[in-house]
């Protein structure tokens, strides 16, 4: 499928499933070139998505991250792990190492 366009700052294609899932990520991540030089953010917070992606693959819970966060809620890391894959899924991927 082609990806759709919102009339938001960030995209999501329709790879997402409809509905709920697709508006609460939309709904919770920003970037504004003001803060943190635009790095996307959860909403409300001044919590970059790289940070809580770096979290979960550090081995972190969602609850660990919650404590460490406390202005976080599930939701908003769900939000920032379907941006990630949002993002992988949009950049093109070059195959590094040894040339044949």
């Amino acid at each position: 499928m082609k990806p759709q366009k919102f009339n938001h700052p960030i995209e999501c294609s329709s790879h997402f499933q409809e509905g709920e899932m697709k508006n609460e990520f939309m709904a919770r991540i920003f970037s504004n070139p003001e803060l943190r030089g635009g790095e996307p953010c959860i909403k409300g917070t001044r919590i970059p998505v790289s940070v809580i992606v770096a979290s979960v693959a550090q081995g972190l819970t969602r609850q660990d991250i919650i404590s460490e966060y406390r202005q976080l809620k599930d939701e908003d890391i769900t939000a920032a792990l379907l941006y990630a894959s949002e993002s992988v899924h949009q950049e093109s991927i070059y195959a590094l190492g040894d040339r044949p």
